[in-house]
């Protein structure tokens, strides 16, 4: 939901002065709510309400970056964007998508009513 608002605000800026609002740009979490790989599993499984995480260590000597992170500074400066929901809110909203879809909800129901609740809040 973060980059889709990011995005429809990008555009609104593009109709008014293209020249300055061109280019590539992030959206994405605040630096505060960064999190681990394994923070956004166990979010999930707790959203799911069963399951576990498995951590298998690799023997493999190949380099992975420590950290992946967006610098969303020109969004924040240049937009005046700021991520809505929290991190627990948008793993809930994750989680809660996936369930229902998979207990059968049609995904556009709960498409349809993630996005009312994050641009208009809840019903």
């Amino acid at each position: 939901m973060e980059p889709l608002a990011g995005y429809l605000l990008l555009a609104t800026k593009l109709l008014k002065a293209p020249s300055s609002f061109s280019g590539a740009w992030n959206f994405g979490p605040s630096a505060s709510d960064v999190r681990t790989v394994k923070d956004v599993a166990e979010r999930i499984v707790a959203g799911f309400g069963s399951g576990h995480i498995e951590i298998e260590m690799s023997d493999s000597e190949q380099h992975e970056a420590r950290l992946l992170q967006l610098n969303c500074d020109k969004a924040l400066q240049l937009l005046g964007w700021r991520p809505r929901w929290s991190f627990e809110q948008t793993m809930a909203a994750t989680a809660g998508w996936y369930k229902d879809v998979l207990d059968g909800t049609p995904a556009v129901e709960v498409t349809s009513s993630q996005l009312h609740d994050f641009f208009l809040g809840p019903k």
